[in-house]
């Protein structure tokens, strides 16, 4: 047998993109777009409000559908009675996070729907931040989540993917770039790091494996037709975090270019 290399991009989740952050750091005092009472100065920006909103933000960096990565170093804040928040996007359908304390914190906002694509830090009432530095990335390439909303949905995290498919409606998925080919001989090798609750499964194809408990899983798949690696709920109130998938090709064929090792020979020292 001849087997492929992996053919899943990005099949542990570990890929992650540039900078998509211009003068993260605040080195210079440009590239952010400052409101009212925030300054950049010592590479440090610090935004601070009394009774409105006071921001620093850029914008056009990022796009709906996408999951991002987030690291952000507070070097203070304080609340006297308002707040201070990270934020993509704005309004009521922004994804934010709270800034409560000093210290470097990294977390995950996955298929981000907004309605504007600003990344900004923000405060409102009586409070001041001061960030040393801002970075995002985009994280979860060459894997497509489809139909998702507030209870059906994928989080990309630290190398992992948890799937968390909580209502029958509406039917999310969870798909590989890569498309099978019909006829053809697989190995599909999946690693479930934890199982809170449900089952998850790939059907369809020619294909009917399901997943519900934790370890590494291996099957030889003959799809029927072609399909990608489509994970979707085989229970209700699935919460599953996948490790890694692997899709390796295997073939009996021969009839190959081979390397010719006749007439070599060595001598164990």
């Amino acid at each position: 047998q001849i087997l492929s290399s992996n053919l899943v991009s990005n099949g542990d989740f570990s890929q992650e993109s540039s900078q998509l952050i211009t003068n993260g750091d605040f080195a210079t005092d440009s590239d952010w777009t400052k409101g009212n009472d925030a300054n950049i100065n010592d590479s440090k920006a610090i935004i601070s409000s009394t009774v409105g909103e006071s921001w620093v933000l850029q914008s056009n960096k990022l796009t709906v559908g996408k999951s991002y990565k987030i690291t952000l170093k507070v070097d203070s804040v304080t609340l006297e009675g308002g707040f201070a928040k990270f934020a993509l996007g704005t309004g009521a359908d922004a994804n934010t996070y709270n800034i409560t304390e000093n210290g470097v914190f990294n977390f995950y906002f996955s298929n981000i729907s907004f309605s504007s694509n600003w990344i900004q830090v923000f405060t409102n009432g009586d409070a001041s931040v001061t960030i040393d530095n801002i970075s995002v990335k985009e994280v979860g390439q060459n894997w497509t989540v489809i139909g998702t909303d507030a209870n059906n949905y994928v989080e990309f995290g630290d190398g992992t993917a948890r799937l968390k498919f909580l209502n029958t409606s509406p039917i999310t998925t969870l798909a590989t770039s890569f498309v099978m080919t019909a006829g053809k001989k697989y190995k599909l090798t999946v690693d479930v790091l934890t199982v809170t609750s449900g089952g998850i499964k790939v059907d369809g194809n020619g294909i009917s494996e399901t997943f519900n408990t934790p370890g590494i899983t291996t099957r030889i798949i003959n799809p029927t037709g072609a399909t990608a690696i489509k994970f979707y709920r085989a229970t209700a109130n699935v919460d599953i975090t996948l490790n890694s998938v692997s899709l390796i090709e295997i073939t009996n064929d021969t009839n190959l270019p081979r390397i010719n090792y006749e007439g070599f020979s060595y001598q164990d020292s």
